[in-house]
């Protein structure tokens, strides 16, 4: 009987042929002779056995997914970074932190006195007045940053 190599492409480190029940074992990227009706078989199965000659595309393949799949993430990321800052109230003054989540109109207004902030919302309600507020102190502060050069 004529025998062909395939290759195991999948997750596992080792996999047994449970399709066949030939009681092979492949280890991942690592060709294995077979019988050629044991491996038309075990190729039905593409993305879990491939014939060898076709392994360097597959991997070219799956590292190119694997970079798609880190570059999302990358952004992903960023992105639940930018949300939890956008929806968080700490603010830097003279290098403490401070939550204003909880300021009342006047706290704010104390606080928009005490820094010489120019804030044109209106300050009713109090939530946009908050972020205007919040905004306003955390630009004072990148630019402080950005003066000293860290």
């Amino acid at each position: 009987m004529s025998k062909i190599e395939i290759v195991y492409i999948g997750n596992k480190p080792i996999k047994k042929d449970t399709v066949t029940c030939s009681r092979l074992v492949f280890s991942r990227h690592d060709p294995v002779a077979v019988d050629n009706d044991v491996g038309q078989r075990l190729l039905e199965y593409p993305t879990v056995w491939v014939l060898k000659d076709n392994l360097g595309e597959v991997l070219k393949k799956q590292e190119q997914q694997d970079q798609l799949l880190a570059e999302a993430k990358a952004v992903e990321a960023a992105n639940q970074a930018k949300q939890q800052k956008d929806e968080s109230y700490l603010v830097t003054i003279n290098d403490e932190e401070i939550d204003i989540a909880k300021y009342s109109s006047r706290q704010l207004d104390t606080l928009v006195e005490a820094e010489d902030l120019v804030i044109t919302v209106p300050k009713k309600p109090v939530q946009p007045y908050r972020d205007a507020v919040r905004d306003s102190l955390r630009n004072e502060a990148e630019s402080t940053d950005a003066i000293r050069g860290e």
